[in-house]
């Protein structure tokens, strides 16, 4: 049997618990709720195509039909 012991191991822990009681203690003073604040993400194309694709999807059939229909009385004149 070893008798190691990590002295900074024991100083971790004494300071992991005294952390861990005030956030309980502070969580309690809030009457049990905690929000978690959002993060404010940048806004790119890729991600708001990808929250409107049925928009998306719908626009470019609508553009392709009218384009389309346009070309097709261009070219049957």
């Amino acid at each position: 049997m070893s008798n190691f012991r990590d002295p900074t191991f024991d100083e971790a822990t004494r300071e992991l618990m005294k952390i861990t009681r005030a956030a309980i203690t502070e969580w309690l003073c809030r009457g049990g709720m905690f929000t978690i604040p959002v993060r404010n993400r940048k806004r790119t194309p890729r991600r708001w195509m990808r929250e409107h694709a049925l928009a998306v999807i719908a626009l470019s059939t609508a553009a392709g039909l009218c384009l389309g229909w346009s070309l097709s009385a261009i070219w049957s004149e």
